[in-house]
């Protein structure tokens, strides 16, 4: 017989079946567990992420169709589950986050509605529906779309987490035969990979410059976004976006352009009520809040939030604080010449030098103001942390930022020697190790320089998780040996 009995508020089914061994009777139940028991939200979360759903006839709770261009990339640290998504809701393309619950009540559970980080959120995905569905905010107020997964999941729910608790997630989908295949055509392959990846930052830097109509602002939002590092990239946007070049061409000095970059920020501390003592870092931060106050009577520029910024899992080094003031650094006292319309010039001059890299690094080279010296943010102190940019960061910033900078000049100007030159700097450029280089690196590919790394960082993002195998080298050689990829 079947019964059902409530579980913590939920139901499981039972069946119970009489069984007889002599004169004994033993009456055994069996049952399934409560809905979510065992169901980890990082389950749905990965079906989202390789797209484990059917696409046709997508829609909306409220019946709008829905285009998933691409999923996103996975956030391991607080913050909307998804960043970076694209999808078309109706007859709209969107651009922003995509959050995932097991239902809708999750929503409201972990108080996003509550949540300004929130109101990027594009999409919310859940499992199953509940009173909830239907019934979701964002903190502005707007009304946030939801889809409701179940209903087009490719295969049971059983199946997608046991394929999910077997299988290695730090794994691509070929990487049990990477190393089987020729190493020539791997390294052919990944640098191809890295001038897919430059070609794809000029051409953001292109289409930002022509948005902008001037080289040096999309320079200069594209170098604060370098020093956001992975967690502050788009705060840092909306800085330079706020306070633009040609605001800070009109600053008397470093300490004016410091004031206004950290009063827009959000980030400068009140001042303290009541008879307290006054240190170095309050009396630093009450001089920014004056500076910043008569500034912006004039300029009426709306400062951010403070909870826009993650200091979450940063390193003193990346807080949010200390990069802000090595921007300041950058724009008022470093050879770039931002202030002066004239980084153009100045990379111009670099790359005709006999020491590019060297020359490049050292428009770079800037320090913060003296007050920074051993500290991180108005409030914590480093003496271990050096507060000027580093070699890492700055070689980061030439890769991400000068590079396809250079290229745009050369693609413009039709100069293939000077494409050449530029492409020629990974070669020279240290190679990054993070994560995502980890999972492909072995002993047979240890990269001498940038031009590996940057070719693994485009491969992993634009193939191995869209799996985009077919149109891989690597996938192709794979499949024409063995007729399909084994995961």
């Amino acid at each position: 017989m079947e019964t059902s009995e409530e579980v913590h508020g939920a139901y499981r089914n039972e069946t119970s079946v009489l069984y007889g061994a002599g004169e004994t009777v033993f009456n055994l139940a069996f049952h399934e567990p409560a809905p979510y028991a065992g169901i980890p939200e990082a389950l749905i979360q990965d079906i989202w992420l390789s797209q484990r759903f059917a696409k046709v006839n997508l829609t909306t709770t409220t019946g709008e169709a829905v285009r998933v261009i691409r999923p996103g990339k996975l956030n391991r640290d607080s913050g909307p589950d998804f960043s970076e998504a694209r999808l078309r809701i109706g007859h709209v393309d969107w651009a922003g986050d995509v959050e995932i619950h097991l239902t809708s009540s999750g929503w409201s559970e972990h108080r996003h509605a509550q949540d300004a980080r929130y109101d990027r959120v594009i999409l919310h995905v859940a499992l199953d529906r509940d009173s909830h569905t239907d019934r979701l905010y964002r903190s502005d107020g707007t009304r946030l779309p939801e889809l409701i997964l179940r209903p087009y999941l490719d295969d049971t729910l059983r199946s997608l987490l046991y394929d999910f608790r077997t299988r290695r997630h730090d794994a691509f989908p070929c990487a049990s035969q990477w190393s089987s295949v020729p190493i020539g055509l791997r390294l052919a392959w990944l640098r191809r990979m890295a001038l897919e990846r430059m070609e794809m930052k000029r051409d953001v830097l292109a289409h930002r410059s022509y948005a902008l109509k001037s080289m040096d602002q999309a320079l200069y939002e594209q170098l604060l976004a370098g020093l956001g590092y992975a967690k502050n990239v788009r705060p840092m946007l909306d800085l330079a976006s706020r306070v633009p070049l040609s605001i800070l061409r009109t600053m008397k000095g470093p300490a004016e352009v410091e004031a206004l970059l950290f009063g827009v920020s959000g980030l400068l501390p009140e001042a303290p009520e009541g008879n307290v003592h006054i240190g170095a870092s309050e009396r630093y931060a009450g001089i920014l809040r004056a500076d910043f106050k008569r500034l912006n009577e004039q300029l009426q520029i709306r400062p951010m939030s403070r909870h826009q910024w993650t200091f979450f899992r940063l390193r003193p080094a990346n807080f949010p604080t200390l990069r802000i003031a090595q921007a300041a650094a950058l724009v008022t006292s470093s050879p770039l010449g931002l202030l002066e319309n004239g980084a153009e010039d100045a990379l111009l001059s670099c790359l005709s030098s006999g020491a590019v890299l060297q020359e490049l690094r050292k428009v770079l080279y800037a320090s913060p103001s003296p007050f920074w010296k051993g500290r991180v943010s108005f409030s914590d102190t480093a003496s271990s942390v050096v507060t000027r940019m580093g070699r890492q960061r700055i070689d980061a910033l030439i890769i991400n930022v000068l590079a396809p900078a250079l290229l745009l000049m050369a693609d413009r100007s039709e100069d293939l020697d000077m494409e050449a030159a530029v492409l020629n700097l990974l070669d020279r450029l240290p190679p990054e190790k993070d994560e995502v280089t980890r999972l492909y690196l072995e002993d047979a590919l240890k990269p001498a320089c940038a031009v590996t790394t940057q070719g693994i960082h485009q491969l992993h993002r634009s193939r191995c998780t869209a799996f985009r195998c077919l149109s891989c080298a690597v996938g192709n050689h794979l499949l024409d040996r063995t007729g399909r990829i084994v995961s």
